[in-house]
């Protein structure tokens, strides 16, 4: 707007000049048409010169304001579209860890079944000893030894006490064992992998005892 101005003001002043070479023209008879018109000439040619360069300076400085929202527009396109990636890497990273939790929490339930089923066969198995064990035929006396040499296969009383005092430690195997079964449950996340190390354990030391108490079962009673 100050440029029009400018050039506004110039024509005013062209307009002047013109005005007061033909004033000067009238009271000078010598002076001549021709030279008032190469007068007013010279003065338009310097206002398109004006007019030029203005114009000129305006287109550059709207160049360099053009440049500059096209600076500020790439560095707001590169900010955006870096958040973009950081919240694309964020919910990336999240949903791994989501994903590792489910497959965690998979591999956990399957385990745990597999660890139930094993601890009800136990359960099982030691009831039927334990009743093996109580349904053994008392010790015989030496005459019904003499007389029925199958009696002598009999356990005696001690022997079947032992064989109760070891089914004994064999249930207190399982009782442990159903007991780290419970912590396993209870556990959150990797850490139930910790829980898992000491159930195999006591699995491992509950079906070693079984062995040896079923053995001394058969071969007692």
């Amino acid at each position: 707007m100050k440029s029009w101005g400018w050039i506004a003001a110039l024509g005013v002043i062209v307009l002047i000049v013109a005005v007061s070479a033909g004033v000067r023209s009238n009271r000078d008879p010598d002076r001549s048409y021709e030279h008032a018109k190469a007068e007013t000439r010279e003065a338009m040619d310097a206002t398109k010169d004006y007019v030029k360069k203005t114009l000129g300076t305006a287109e550059e400085r709207a160049r360099e304001s053009g440049a500059k929202l096209g600076e500020a527009a790439d560095a707001l396109k590169e900010r955006v579209q870096a958040q973009a990636q950081s919240v694309q890497r964020d919910s990336q990273a999240k949903f791994d860890r989501l994903s590792d939790q489910a497959a965690q929490e998979q591999q956990k339930q399957v385990y745990q079944q597999q660890v139930e089923a094993k601890l009800d066969l136990f359960n099982k198995q030691i009831d039927a000893l334990q009743d093996q064990v109580n349904r053994a035929p008392a010790a015989p006396t030496a005459d019904a030894s003499a007389t029925n040499p199958s009696y002598a296969a009999a356990p005696t009383d001690e022997a079947k006490d032992a064989l109760k005092n070891m089914i004994q430690v064999l249930q207190n195997k399982r009782e442990d064992a159903q007991r780290r079964l419970g912590e396993l449950k209870a556990a959150d996340g990797p850490s139930w992998q910790d829980a898992k190390a000491g159930l195999e354990r006591s699995l491992n030391d509950l079906e070693s005892a079984f062995n040896q108490t079923r053995a001394q079962v058969e071969s007692r009673t």
